[in-house]
């Protein structure tokens, strides 16, 4: 409509049917009196298109979509287009597989529900191979400013703990779903530890526990996901800690 209103709309007509054509080219020609009467026509025959059915995920990972307020309201995508020279997805499956674990992956490819939240294309691609694209220098530059937002934010919320040393054990479940091939970036540990702890500030009663116990208990959760036009509903199966 708005290119018939405009007189601009030669490409309406490509490859349809000549008298169609004709047709939409001589709207064209009248321009904005032609588009205004065929509003008229279609406010009392609107056109009825069917509605593709709605994906619908079975997913390991539906935990991961409650850590999305931490990491908009943190501003990290924007944080890693400007500290970070390559893809942001490769970053974002890294994270995702830290907090998600073992169950993210399946023959060596993302969980379908890591995918989309990655923001990974539909053909599902070997995990190593999305990871070997990681770089070591921008994943530092990442850490010194997540590290600098972390110190930011301690300034006024003193209960915030930024951790230095790492025990073993955290690092343990971070790395579960890591494959063997790749090598684990420190950098993206720490990342991934702050941005949880900057997450679970949210959690009254249990945001200074162990990143072992928040991932067991809060983030990986199996649930099934529903992707409409207008929203992402997300729905997990009831867990102890769910009123926090």
């Amino acid at each position: 409509m708005q290119q018939i209103r405009s007189g601009r709309s030669s490409a309406l007509w490509t490859g349809l049917p000549g008298t169609s054509g004709e047709s939409l080219r001589g709207a064209a020609a009248l321009g904005e009196p032609a588009a205004d009467v065929l509003q008229e026509l279609l406010a009392g025959n609107p056109i009825r298109l069917a509605s593709p059915a709605e994906p619908t995920i079975e997913t390991e990972c539906a935990g991961l979509f409650l850590l999305l307020r931490g990491i908009t309201e943190a501003r990290v995508p924007q944080m890693i287009a400007r500290h970070y020279s390559g893809r942001m997805e490769p970053i974002l499956l890294a994270l995702g597989l830290q907090w998600a674990g073992a169950a993210a992956v399946r023959a060596g490819a993302p969980d379908p529900g890591l995918m989309l939240w990655c923001g990974l294309q539909d053909e599902p691609k070997a995990i190593a191979d999305v990871l070997a694209e990681l770089d070591p220098a921008g994943s530092e530059s990442l850490l010194a400013a997540v590290v600098r937002l972390m110190r930011d934010r301690s300034s006024l919320d003193p209960g915030l703990p930024i951790a230095a040393d790492i025990p073993q054990d955290w690092t343990a479940a971070l790395s579960e779903a890591w494959p063997p091939t790749v090598p684990l970036l420190p950098p993206l540990v720490q990342t991934g530890v702050h941005l949880l702890r900057l997450w679970a500030r949210w959690l009254r009663g249990v945001s200074h526990s162990g990143i072992p116990y928040l991932l067991r208990n809060l983030v990986r959760r199996r649930g099934r996901i529903e992707a409409h036009s207008n929203e992402i509903r997300v729905t997990m199966r009831p867990a102890p800690l769910d009123v926090v």
